[in-house]
């Protein structure tokens, strides 16, 4: 048997080498390269029945392959789509919206950075909606779509059937029961009454701020504020807000016995109008609930409820209340805005049902 494979390997050699074959020499170097190749697609797998080999599952390799991508495709009538491939590695259910009304602005939060995978970071749109959406980064590294309103919208959005994404623009009133609308009084070069201690404008503008926040999980109320920072409106700015959203429009002051001195006195006005459609309850049904609530939660005594017609401001045509706290400078300016901003809350709430 030995010299049987002596003599192979001795013809072997003179058939690659001594006989000056080249071509034969380079084929069948090819054929050895490509079986070792070959050899190393297979995955030695351990089991307990011992060594075997298993091809890698295609679906496998294109899945690792896939690129990473997320598509915006936007249909039209304030209508948007949200796609990714499978490869991207989101939860639609895990993202968080934000309602920047103030500025017609409302953002997409993703929980992470998906930049790269858009094929763009700026698309404009032709609509009576939206104008563009832009991707950006936030502070924290996270990715956030930016989408700019030609006006205050509400948003809805849902997963299809497709495991995509679908974000609509719709009118507020098509979407919201209530809509409140709180105006922080005053604002900007108007002070209000101007405290040794405080600003009207500035305790306004923070009690408003958390009724707001309060709401800001509710299915059954939006609220809307005029200013949600220390700006100078018009009054007819105001009562276009109020006209064009409100079901209820409410004006959040501090009472005050001058420029220069706040009241104790709370004080609670509403708008007597006889066009009973614009709201389900009477102004002075409203006014009642409110103080109870204020008497609740500010322990306050006296509270007077004053019905008036609407000659100062003809053009308010939204159902409308002013409530005007007593404040004392001696009170602390972070409890007391938490206490008046739970009262209208809770009032609120109540009158909603």
């Amino acid at each position: 048997m030995k010299k049987f494979f002596n003599k192979l390997k001795a013809k072997l050699l003179y058939f690659l080498w001594d006989s000056r074959k080249p071509f034969f020499t380079v084929f069948f170097a090819v054929i050895i390269i490509c079986f070792m190749i070959s050899s190393v697609s297979f995955i030695v797998v351990y089991s307990n029945t011992g060594i075997f080999f298993k091809e890698c599952d295609m679906n496998d390799y294109s899945r690792t392959f896939e690129p990473k991508k997320i598509e915006i495709d936007f249909k039209g009538n304030g209508e948007i789509i949200i796609r990714k491939s499978e490869s991207v590695n989101i939860d639609f259910d895990d993202i968080f919206l934000t309602d920047n009304y103030y500025s017609y602005g409302y953002q997409i939060n993703f929980k992470d950075n998906y930049e790269d995978c858009f094929e763009k970071k700026k698309f404009e749109f032709k609509d009576e909606f939206i104008d563009s959406l832009e991707v950006l980064e936030n502070d924290r590294g996270e990715t956030v779509l930016n989408i700019e309103e030609k006006d205050i919208f509400a948003v809805e959005t849902f997963k299809n059937n497709n495991n995509e994404m679908v974000v609509t623009f719709k009118e507020p009133k098509d979407v919201y029961d209530n809509i409140i609308v709180i105006d922080p009084g005053h604002g900007g070069m108007d002070f209000g009454v101007n405290g040794i201690k405080c600003m009207e404008k500035d305790v306004n503008l923070k009690i408003c701020k958390k009724i707001e926040n309060m709401f800001s999980g509710s299915d059954k109320v939006k609220v809307y504020l005029t200013r949600n920072s220390d700006d100078y409106l018009k009054d007819e700015k105001r009562v276009f807000f109020a006209n064009q959203y409100a079901d209820l429009f409410l004006s959040i002051h501090l009472c005050c016995e001058s420029s220069y001195d706040f009241s104790d006195k709370t004080r609670i006005t509403y708008i007597d109008d006889d066009d009973s459609d614009k709201f389900k309850f009477s102004g002075r049904y409203c006014s009642e609930i409110l103080k109870k609530s204020c008497e609740k939660y500010l322990e306050i005594k006296k509270i007077d409820i004053i019905s008036k017609d609407n000659q100062e401001n003809k053009d308010l045509k939204a159902f409308s209340i002013f409530l005007e706290f007593g404040y004392n400078d001696e009170f602390d300016e972070n409890k007391f805005s938490d206490k008046a901003a739970y009262a209208v809350y809770d009032g609120i709430e109540k009158i909603i049902g």
